[in-house]
């Protein structure tokens, strides 16, 4: 029978040394609420120290005369190299801008790289709220928009059912947007993302098919409403361009409306403005 000191010699012989073990660092730091920034810092001193240790055994085993296979060698250091490229972040688009929000607009930079998406607040009077950081596998469209008249913006949708307005230089708007569409990411599948950017709104609502989806009944009233908003470029991030929705009945009183029935719905020849006859009198005169 074997001791009890070689039976645990015999397990240890079992135990191989893991130097690429997920700490889940990102969820631990998410759980008490200390931000994921300094993750990326810590990944890479880490591979990096795994590197050393790996040359240094390199060095120890060269010393004491152990033969080494060049192909091993060879293999050994493409594997912790190419774990140190994955890990970099690499810069895709970088530019000065401004958040816009329906309540601020807060100057700051936007910075893509491969896997996120950056916008750190530059203003004076700097908070930290603006800030955001958001993975780029979570990108689901980017739409042209408009601010203050220019078509100098651009709107990021993301899966969480976040979205932001980004205001920019005219000029850098549409090589901006070419840039990310050319990156042909896995998330961005919608309808809108795949349709090019120099057919007019009424084009887009064609090509997307929203018009027979809706009579069809696979998508709600809400959602047509909202992707006809979408389309026409409106947004929730900005008051000038709030999402609308069209005032169809007149009749709020009975209990059942008979749609066939012309007095249940408000006068379409007119528009929404001059609905009262108080305030057609008003217009007439001016």
């Amino acid at each position: 029978m074997l001791s009890d000191r070689e039976n645990i010699h015999r397990m240890r012989c079992k135990l191989v040394e893991n130097d690429n073990f997920n700490k889940h660092e990102e969820a631990s730091r998410s759980r008490d609420n200390l931000g994921t920034d300094s993750i990326d810092e810590s990944r890479q001193l880490f591979l990096e120290e795994n590197l050393k240790n790996k040359n240094f055994l390199i060095q120890q085993e060269t010393l004491h005369g152990t033969s080494i296979d060049e192909q091993e060698l060879l293999a050994v250091t493409n594997e912790t190299q190419s774990l140190l490229l994955d890990e970099k972040e690499k810069i895709i688009i970088g530019t000065q801008c401004s958040l816009i929000t329906s309540t601020s607009t807060t100057d700051g930079k936007l910075e893509i790289t491969n896997k996120y998406i950056y916008f750190f607040d530059s203003t004076l009077q700097k908070s930290y709220e603006n800030d955001f950081k958001y993975p780029l596998s979570w990108l689901q469209d980017v739409h042209l928009r408009r601010y203050n008249l220019r078509p100098s913006a651009l709107e990021f949708f993301l899966l969480n059912q976040t979205n932001f307005l980004i205001n920019l230089d005219k000029k850098l708007c549409r090589q901006i947007y070419h840039k990310i569409m050319s990156l042909k990411l896995p998330g961005m599948k919608s309808v809108f993302s795949t349709v090019s950017i120099t057919l007019t709104p009424e084009d887009i609502l064609k090509e997307s098919k929203l018009i027979q989806k809706w009579v069809t009944r696979e998508i709600s009233n809400f959602d047509y409403l909202m992707m006809l908003n979408t389309i026409a470029g409106r947004t929730f991030n900005d008051l000038n361009q709030y999402p609308i929705f069209p005032w169809i009945l007149k009749d709020y009183v009975s209990d059942v409306l008979d749609i066939n029935d012309p007095n249940v719905f408000r006068d379409f020849s007119k528009p929404i403005g001059i609905q009262n006859p108080k305030h057609m009198e008003v217009v007439r005169f001016k």
